[in-house]
């Protein structure tokens, strides 16, 4: 089975905004009890979604709401990194 399949779209649709809006994505006990995972994404030379990075853990740990915001801060920092240096890579390649 599938998120589709378990989510009506208008659901969906609203993760999907709050995804963009917090730019990163939680997946809580979907598949696992008592596992979550944080990931964000990185663009690619078009600014398109390409590729993330995410990180897995117990739902205990977000009882640390600080940990919890640093985590997500440094998954969002190390995408925009690697997503800087990919286009750099990308226009030196290009010349």
């Amino acid at each position: 089975s599938s998120i589709l399949s378990r989510i009506p779209f208008p659901a969906l649709f609203e993760q999907l905004k709050q995804v963009r809006e917090n730019g990163y994505a939680l997946n809580t006990a979907e598949y696992i009890d008592k596992a979550f995972c944080i990931a964000a994404p990185g663009f690619d030379e078009d600014n398109m979604p390409s590729y993330a990075i995410g990180i897995s853990g117990t739902t205990d740990f977000r009882q640390y709401p600080q940990k919890f915001k640093q985590i997500t801060n440094d998954i969002k920092e190390a995408c925009a990194v690697v997503s800087r240096e990919y286009r750099n890579h990308v226009k030196r390649k290009l010349v």
